[in-house]
């Protein structure tokens, strides 16, 4: 009776584990989503909007589409697998102040697809830039999205590569 008492707990804490797993790589997910569309490039000027989907493949694979819609200019797109990225990067100093970039680099190995709507051109980058309005300093987005971006490729089975300088 013991025996059996112990393997069910065994077995109950592994379905526990296993499915507080899943809910922190939504949570993971949805906080990325959230936060990113909501401080698009310039605070969303003029109908400027980000936007990210996750796509499940299956058996744990995971693609990302990250778009970012200017409508004076393009909307660009970049394709690529969270699991791939190396390191995270927060750029503070770009166009002045009035954005952030998160730059997404990703693994020697790896590249993200990168296209632009109506282009029938595609081309292979080695990094992912992510523009964020400057309103995203506000309650410090860029550092929590860095945080959820690194939880994103340890939940993936990625590793981040960390800067010793």
């Amino acid at each position: 009776m013991k025996i059996k008492l112990v393997i069910f707990f065994i077995l109950l804490a592994h379905a526990c584990t296993f499915s507080q797993t899943n809910a922190t790589l939504e949570e993971t997910k949805d906080f990325i989503k959230k936060y990113v569309e909501a401080y698009p490039q310039n605070n969303g000027a003029q109908g400027e909007k980000s936007d990210i989907a996750f796509i499940d493949l299956g058996e744990g694979a995971l693609t990302m589409v990250y778009s970012n819609y200017l409508p004076y200019a393009y909307q660009s797109v970049y394709t690529f697998s969270p699991k791939n990225i190396s390191s995270v990067i927060i750029d503070k100093s770009s166009m002045k102040g009035k954005n952030c970039i998160i730059k997404l680099k990703l693994n020697v190995s790896s590249k993200a697809i990168f296209s632009i709507v109506g282009s029938d051109t595609e081309e292979s980058k080695d990094e992912v830039n992510i523009t964020l309005g400057n309103a995203s300093f506000d309650e410090n987005f860029p550092e929590r999205l860095k945080k959820a971006f690194e939880h994103l490729v340890n939940l993936m089975g990625g590793k981040i590569t960390v800067d010793k300088f």
